[in-house]
């Protein structure tokens, strides 16, 4: 079963949570920039956002919402797209650390990617819908109401625990 969520290892050509996986070794970035950002005082922001977007995106990956993964591959691939040459710099420059952290990161987003792409795939061509998903109506009614009112603040939900305060 998956660690992540044991509901969802039985939906053929699901690679949500692997990418999710990946996805999450955002962390990485923040963890080896101080090793690997030359300029650190105009690179970190950057790699701060990078890494709050990959995790976010990474959070709101499931099977019941195809933009999210969508999004999730756009990102994944523009994060190797700028670490793989970023690596080639430091590796040119003869600084091997930096090459091997920034090329490690390169990879974790190449698969994420990967990942992320088939997942995307196996959606278009429906593959996989969600009557083969288990979930609980409460988080049906939660990902209807975000495909309706996406806009929407609404968090009155509580799980179908009808329960009162007074």
């Amino acid at each position: 079963m998956s660690p992540i969520d044991p509901g969802l290892e039985s939906i053929p050509h699901y690679w949500g949570d692997v990418a999710r996986q990946l996805s999450v070794g955002a962390a990485l970035m923040l963890v080896g920039a101080p090793w690997y950002a030359n300029e650190l005082l105009t690179q970190f922001p950057l790699i701060i956002i990078a890494a709050i977007l990959s995790v976010g995106l990474a959070a709101l990956v499931n099977p019941l919402m195809r933009w999210v993964s969508v999004f999730d591959a756009m990102m994944s691939c523009i994060i190797a797209i700028v670490y793989a040459p970023w690596a080639f710099y430091a590796y040119q420059d003869g600084e091997y650390l930096m090459f091997v952290l920034r090329m490690a990161v390169a990879i974790i987003f190449l698969f994420a990617f990967y990942f992320n792409t088939k997942t995307v795939r196996a959606m278009v061509l429906h593959q996989f819908n969600s009557r083969d998903i288990e979930v609980s109506e409460a988080e049906k009614r939660m990902v209807t109401d975000a495909e309706i009112m996406p806009g929407s603040d609404d968090l009155s939900t509580d799980n179908g625990n009808s329960s009162s305060l007074s």
